[in-house]
């Protein structure tokens, strides 16, 4: 059974760290939900079964402290990793198709004269290959990632998590998500899977949490609304650096601060936030996000993509590429969204609650800055 998929942010808040010790000191770059797939491998007798002992350490080791051939960790994490092959190329998005096995067919490994150790590139003959791949990412992005629905669902998913642990002290989830590296959590975590997860904490039985109501609403498409979205520079000027990272999990107070605040702004405004539950503000989520530049998704936060032609030194993707040397390395600019449990019934409708909102949010955010 594969576990229900993973929130890294609420694996890092709800962690024990006092309890992981060495996994988390000294040059190990690992992250907490990377230390669960760790004993996840570890752990799984049917993976040993299959893969073999040798294989599954190899793979371990990629996910702590890196492998010695680099070329397998650019494999799971790179700019031409795994994850972002599949997404672009699965997801199908119309204006995102790429010649994946184009891609495939001239990807290489080289050695690093100084260290011998071995590098993924990609050859000179792959550049218009992945050029497409690159905007698939840029399409796949603005259309799928940064979708409104998308952010939306994903934000409620998070909060309900965050509820389940911290308001309704439900034990199941806090066992979940309270991660301390022994095997009773891993046991545990690895019995669940997203359909256990709505079924669990979508049961009659914790009606009246915050969890619960948060999870039905997913369950039968009863999305929160987004009341508001504005770009950053758009906002008042005292507030965007705080609300440009309200969404960081050190910021966790501060957020719920502000989103208190404009759960009283839109009732204030004679709007109603569909819920019978005691404090509906913890149905008022912000969300703050921005896409990459195209020319930073053909670097990505790993490094650049490189490109050899023959036996020559290895050169970037930017160098060898007509295109994306014309295009500007500008990335799009971060967005500020609002949503909240409300009702209307139509286009017309929703635009005139955006138009009812939008002064008192943005005096509300602009207090907000103020105070900080």
């Amino acid at each position: 059974m594969a576990p229900f998929p993973t929130f890294p942010k609420e694996l890092e808040i709800f962690a024990d760290r006092s309890k992981l010790g060495e996994r988390l000191k000294g040059d190990n770059p690992a992250k907490i939900h990377e230390l669960v797939t760790q004993d996840l491998l570890r752990s799984d007798p049917e993976l040993q079964r299959l893969l073999g002992q040798k294989p599954l350490e190899r793979i371990e080791a990629l996910l702590s402290q890196g492998y010695g051939e680099p070329v397998l960790r650019d494999i799971v994490s790179g700019p031409l990793d795994a994850d972002k092959l599949r997404d672009s190329y699965y997801c199908g998005v119309k204006y995102g198709i790429y010649d994946l096995q184009q891609l495939h067919r001239e990807l290489l490994d080289f050695p690093d004269p100084p260290s011998g150790a071995r590098h993924l590139a990609i050859t000179h003959d792959g550049v218009h290959a992945l050029e497409q791949f690159v905007l698939a990412k840029h399409y796949l992005t603005a259309q799928v990632y940064t979708h409104r629905v998308r952010l939306i669902t994903d934000n409620m998913v998070v909060r309900s998590i965050v509820l389940g642990v911290d308001d309704d002290e439900i034990d199941d989830m806090r066992n979940l998500y309270s991660y301390d590296g022994e095997e009773k959590f891993v046991k545990n975590y690895g019995g669940w899977d997203d359909a256990r997860f709505m079924l669990t904490f979508g049961d009659e039985k914790l009606k009246g949490k915050y969890c619960n109501e948060m999870v039905l609403r997913l369950a039968e498409r009863r999305l929160l609304k987004q009341v508001f979205l504005g770009k950053l520079t758009g906002l008042p000027r005292s507030c965007r650096e705080a609300v440009e990272s309200i969404t960081k999990p050190k910021n966790r107070a501060r957020r719920r601060a502000l989103e208190q605040s404009l759960a009283d702004i839109v009732q204030t405004a004679g709007v109603r936030l569909t819920t019978d539950l005691v404090d509906p503000s913890k149905f008022v989520i912000v969300n703050s996000y921005k896409g990459k530049a195209v020319r930073e998704m053909s670097r990505n936060d790993e490094g650049p993509i490189l490109v050899r032609r023959d036996n020559d030194a290895p050169t970037t993707f930017e160098n060898e590429s007509d295109l994306f040397r014309s295009l500007s390395g500008e990335p799009t600019e971060a967005r500020f969204a609002v949503y909240a449990p409300v009702e209307y019934e139509n286009p017309t409708q929703r635009r005139d609650l955006h138009k009812t909102l939008r002064d008192p949010i943005l005096k509300a955010l602009e207090e907000f800055g103020n105070a900080e």
